[in-house]
């Protein structure tokens, strides 16, 4: 699948994004439609069960909550970087204007 997409309207900022995510939404569904419903039930004890993460030591485990509470923080991290890109863009287009 080429990164990005096309654009589904004009070639913009906007657009560009919007094409990624819902690329993004769209392998994400990709990877899940052929799995069952137990294989993709986030139940407490699949969270609560352990394995090791690739930031740590093979040996080390940790509980699956860790796993999603690590890739929730690493999502935030990337919107807040999306929010501060877009306030300089903001910010340098508001100073072209007349």
């Amino acid at each position: 699948m080429p990164i990005p997409d096309a654009s589904d309207g004009p070639v913009t900022p906007d657009g560009t994004v919007f094409a990624l995510f819902k690329q993004l939404h769209r392998q994400l569904r990709d990877q899940l439609s052929d799995l069952d419903d137990e294989a993709v039930q986030w139940v407490p004890e699949r969270l609560d069960g352990s394995a090791s993460l690739p930031t740590l030591p093979t040996d080390e485990r940790r509980p699956g909550m860790t796993w999603l509470i690590g890739n929730y923080g690493h999502a935030r991290e990337h919107v807040g970087q999306v929010q501060l890109t877009r306030q300089l863009f903001l910010a340098e287009r508001g100073s072209r204007r007349p």
